[in-house]
């Protein structure tokens, strides 16, 4: 069968993703983390509507504290990152379709394969937060949420790699990083 470029023609029973160009698989990987992102948003406004936001935030920190090492591991035995340090833990941010390459821009300096600073320049969440004003979803997600759930995620890599935020929104300007963290064993 010819390799497929998109899933306009016929229904194929037994398709696999194997059948796809490698144009086609790109779009679906854009596509599926933006799903992800949904999925993510969705729960999130339901316990909201049920809950109140305490009890959201509350659930959210939990859900990354149980999911972030496991989604660390999966991607790692996925694309077969080996690495056990910064680079290994590096290698898998890129690869997290909750951090993707296409929304968020980001730098990953290496120091040394146990020293890393990640800046990310671009946040979409930060950018509609600050629009809205919403300084306390701003302090929840980005000061108590992200910094234990980035080293959660860490810890396939290394059991004693910290992630150590070197600056948190809240930012005076758009202009300025969104966000920048040391990355060390």
């Amino acid at each position: 069968m010819k390799e497929l470029n998109d899933y306009s023609g016929e229904f194929i029973p037994n398709i696999r993703f194997e059948d796809f160009s490698k144009e086609a698989l790109i779009k679906l990987l854009k596509t599926q983390s933006l799903c992800a992102l949904i999925l993510h948003w969705g729960w999130r406004d339901i316990v909201k509507e049920r809950h109140g936001e305490d009890e959201e935030n509350q659930c959210w920190l939990q859900v990354w504290l149980k999911v972030a090492a496991p989604m660390s591991e999966r991607l790692a035995q996925g694309l077969n990152i080996q690495d056990k340090n910064v680079i290994g833990y590096f290698k898998s941010l890129q690869l997290n379709p909750t951090l993707p390459l296409d929304r968020f821009r980001y730098t990953m300096e290496i120091k040394n394969p146990n020293l890393g600073i990640l800046t990310i320049t671009r946040c979409p969440a930060l950018d509609i937060w600050e629009k809205e004003g919403n300084t306390k979803l701003i302090r929840f997600c980005c000061q108590e949420l992200e910094p234990p759930s980035f080293e959660e995620a860490a810890k396939p890599f290394h059991s004693d790699m910290k992630v150590i935020p070197l600056k948190l929104p809240p930012r005076q300007s758009p202009d300025e990083v969104a966000c920048q963290w040391e990355v060390r064993i």
